[in-house]
């Protein structure tokens, strides 16, 4: 190395833990989880979707909505659908993916914005 750097070697020292509530981490580990309950879950896939763009880890926040938008959608929760569907059709027009954003924001806006309820009755 030629004398100009050092090495610290603390073998006591395990690899660094994040315990840290408000860490991407922390949001990728409940996935793997099967004890989480889904409220909670849905907090921290927020989180996570956070500190992804805070850092500019823009595939890993991509990963994490699909994983969302997927458990979501077995689930039947249209709301946490939409947000994470949302969020992907913003990682894929940052990406320059405009048709497959297209197509997918056409699909969100028939499956939960264009639904107009009627009253029952005459008219």
């Amino acid at each position: 190395m030629g004398g100009r750097c050092s090495t610290l070697y603390c073998p006591e020292a395990g690899p660094p833990e994040t315990t840290e509530p408000e860490s991407l981490r922390a949001a990728q580990a409940a996935w793997s989880a099967n004890n989480v309950e889904w409220t909670e879950l849905c907090r921290l896939a927020r989180v996570g979707r956070r500190v992804a763009r805070e850092q500019g880890r823009i595939a890993e926040l991509h990963e994490l909505m699909e994983q969302w938008r997927a458990e979501a959608e077995r689930r039947g929760d249209r709301s946490a659908q939409e947000e994470s569907t949302r969020e992907i059709v913003w990682i894929l027009e940052s990406w320059g993916r405009l048709d497959e954003a297209r197509r997918l924001e056409y699909r969100r806006a028939m499956e939960f914005d264009q639904q107009l309820l009627l009253p029952l009755g005459d008219f």
